[in-house]
């Protein structure tokens, strides 16, 4: 997920900053270098993004997991016990 965001974010951010430049009339190499920056940036920025949003899922289904393994072993009788007559 962290590499889908990163790749969304930096390419957005690059887009952004060639428009912006391409209808403000700035020159070339100066688009291209800020379009660079604003690319690795949002792109570090979309990566922690994505792997916090991945961590975070993570941890809420694992948490739901368990709770119903929980739910489920209680209701079962213990298998180690031997059957009482």
């Amino acid at each position: 997920m962290g590499r889908i965001f990163a790749g969304m974010f930096g390419s957005v951010a690059f887009l952004v900053v060639i428009l912006r430049n391409l209808f403000s009339g700035g020159a070339v190499e100066a688009s291209l270098e800020s379009a660079c920056l604003a690319l690795a940036a949002f792109s570090a920025f979309g990566g922690w993004l994505g792997a916090t949003a991945e961590w975070t899922i993570e941890q809420s289904v694992r948490k739901n997991v368990e709770a119903a393994f929980s739910a489920v072993s209680s209701t079962q009788p213990d298998a180690s016990k031997p059957p009482s007559s």
